[in-house]
């Protein structure tokens, strides 16, 4: 694990790629006294560190915002009590499709978000936004007007490569909407849920640009395409490129 400071009162948990991916998680913490607000938690273990670690410096977890209900982003709830837990209002159709029943109870969330919802903490104010994409339960999340945490929407390699979007045919659409929406923010420095922290404006336009245009590339086929066809038009190369085939399935 690598702590980097993001900003005053703003630390980001860096976490190596484990298994056969390319991408690490991020756990965002911000802190205000002996108080820390976790964007995302990670697999349980991950938590177990970052907890560790706030510990050590006398500072508990008071909220926990979920950017959207997959297991590496979720699973570290398990470990925590007595914690307010924000989430989309859709949160149960993601929990439904990959989460046994049983172990809903441990990430449900205790404030459903409904379109857009403020709250300040300390000096930082949070605010959550609807963005069905990546996820029906989607949300981005805008730290004090200068960061945006973007969970999914576009996913990265630890070594900063682009990594395909890991969607299914009937999620191109969405997709689509949720990452052109990205574009309205764009002046914001990006936060990934996996991959390297982005602030400079022509890099984020770029990036959106080429996700775009390779689900443009699938729409425009009603046949089956090659990734290298889907990617022809795009100016930077994406690892995961085996996810592809998941379109299909």
């Amino acid at each position: 694990m690598k702590k980097v400071e993001l900003s005053q009162g703003i630390i980001q948990y860096v976490f190596e790629p484990i298994s056969q991916q390319y991408f690490g998680n991020n756990i965002i913490a911000l802190i205000n006294d002996n108080k820390a607000v976790l964007i995302d938690i990670g697999l349980e273990d991950q938590a177990k560190e970052v907890i560790k670690d706030l510990n050590e410096s006398q500072i508990t977890v008071e909220k926990v915002v979920i950017s959207h209900f997959h297991k590496n982003h979720m699973q570290g709830l398990k470990i925590l009590t007595n914690v307010t837990i924000y989430g989309s209002e859709h949160y149960k159709q993601t929990l439904d499709l990959w989460i046994p029943q049983e172990e809903h109870q441990y990430y449900t969330p205790n404030v459903l978000v409904e379109k857009n919802r403020s709250i300040k903490f300390g000096e930082h104010n949070i605010e959550m936004i609807q963005n069905p994409g990546h996820s029906l339960c989607t949300l981005l999340i805008k730290i004090n007007n200068k960061f945006l945490y973007i969970g999914d929407e576009l996913i990265f390699a630890s070594t900063g490569e682009p990594i395909l979007p890991r969607i299914t045919k009937n999620d191109i659409i969405n997709h689509y909407i949720s990452i052109h929406n990205l574009n309205k923010y764009s002046q914001y420095t990006f936060i990934p849920g996996h991959g390297e922290v982005i602030n400079s404006q022509s890099r984020i336009v770029e990036e959106i640009k080429n996700v775009c245009r390779y689900l443009c590339e699938i729409l425009s086929n009603d046949d089956k395409i090659s990734v290298e066809q889907a990617t022809q038009k795009c100016t930077r190369p994406f690892l995961h490129k085996e996810w592809h085939d998941n379109i299909y399935k």
